[in-house]
C-alpha cells in the first residue's frame, strides 16, 4: 500500500505532521484516518512514537494535553492495522465502509478494556495490556466486503 499523496514542495508530509497541525481535524474519523494514513508509513510499532507526538502536540496547542491517552492511541493502531492486513483496502474510505465499527469510538475499545481500566490514569500514560476475554475476531471472511 502507498502512502497518501500530501506534499509542500516536493517533500511528502508526513500524515502525523498534518494532524499535529490540525490540517485533518480533531473528530474520531480524523483519528482513524491519522492511524490508516501513518499505517502506510510503517507498521504500528513503528509508527506509534510518532502519532503519540503529534497527538499531544495538537492537544496541548489546544489546551487539553491530559486528554492524550496512550493506551487508546496503541489500541486504534493495531486494530486498524490488523483490519488493513486480513481486509485490505485501496483506500481510507473503502476500510470505513469494511469496517464500520471502526467508527464506534466508545464501543470498541470496550471490547479490549473495562471501563475502569481506560479511566485510569495509568492508561494514559502508558499502554496497558486489554483487561477483557477474547475480542471479537475479524477475518475476510466474516467481513462483508471481503474479495
Amino acid at each position: 500500500m502507498t502512502a497518501p499523496a500530501s506534499t509542500t514542495g516536493s517533500d511528502p508530509v508526513p500524515p502525523w505532521e498534518q494532524f499535529a497541525s490540525g490540517a485533518m481535524g480533531t473528530s474520531h474519523r480524523a483519528h482513524l484516518r491519522l492511524a490508516y494514513e501513518s499505517l502506510c508509513h510503517g507498521d504500528a510499532t513503528t509508527v506509534l512514537p510518532h502519532v503519540d507526538r503529534a497527538l499531544r502536540r495538537l492537544a496541548t496547542a489546544h489546551g487539553h494535553p491530559e486528554k492524550v491517552h496512550l493506551t487508546l492511541t496503541a489500541l486504534w493502531l493495531l486494530v486498524v492495522q490488523e483490519r488493513m492486513a486480513r481486509v485490505p483496502a485501496p483506500s481510507f474510505e473503502a476500510l470505513l465502509a469494511a469496517h464500520p465499527d471502526l467508527l464506534d469510538a466508545r464501543a470498541l475499545p470496550l471490547r479490549y478494556y473495562h471501563e475502569s481500566t481506560l479511566a485510569d490514569p495509568l492508561a494514559r500514560r502508558i499502554f496497558v495490556l486489554p483487561d477483557r476475554g477474547t475480542a471479537p475476531r475479524v477475518t475476510a471472511a466474516s467481513t462483508p466486503h471481503a474479495p
